[in-house]
């Protein structure tokens, strides 16, 4: 299995995590329900994945979302010189008119294209 189909698998997971424990926005403070990142995280966790295939399922989502890696805000869950890894998926989750099915839709689109990466990298 290469990283591509095991960042679609990882992306899949987060995705089903959000249909089956609730989406939340802007929570301060740990919640029971999650944002895109903490599913995202969440889904890791879950499975025997490596950072590598991690980092493969973030770059999927991150092309889906549009979103550039530049952070121009700090965690206020972090010390203010280390990033959080998720700032930018925070960020695009928390935009005020975003909704839950928006989040699941670029969780699919973004296990679909990694799948597509992952057929043509095998060529």
């Amino acid at each position: 299995m290469d990283e591509w189909e095991s960042a679609a698998e990882i992306l899949t997971k987060a995705k089903e995590r959000i249909e089956q424990f609730g989406w939340q926005q802007g929570a301060a403070n740990p919640v029971a329900v999650e944002c895109m990142a903490t599913a995202m995280e969440r889904a890791f966790k879950s499975m025997d994945k490596s950072l590598v295939e991690f980092d493969h399922a973030k770059e999927a989502l991150r092309r889906q979302i549009g979103k550039s890696y530049k952070i121009t805000e700090q965690s206020q869950s972090n010390d203010k010189n280390l990033s959080y890894w998720g700032q930018l998926f925070v960020q695009w989750n928390d935009e005020p008119e975003r909704k839950v099915e928006e989040v699941i839709e670029a969780f699919e689109s973004a296990a679909n294209l990694a799948t597509q990466l992952s057929s043509s990298s095998d060529e």
